[in-house]
């Protein structure tokens, strides 16, 4: 399976989540603005799993 799989879901996932949940604020309780806060959180986290699947995937290659 490929190495960008798996922080693509993680990704996706993430994104999905953050319009799931409710916000503080009736006022932010739209579907773009939760979308927009959520990509806070996704992004990093999409590049954090994205080095480590690509260090692991290349580790196991080399083997």
């Amino acid at each position: 399976m490929s190495y960008w799989l798996y922080p693509l879901v993680a990704y996706l996932v993430l994104s999905l989540l953050s319009t799931l949940i409710p916000a503080s604020d009736p006022a932010y309780n739209y579907f773009f603005w939760k979308l927009l806060i959520g990509q806070i959180y996704a992004v990093p986290l999409l590049v954090i799993a994205f080095i480590v699947s690509f260090l692991l995937y290349r580790r196991a290659k080399l083997r």
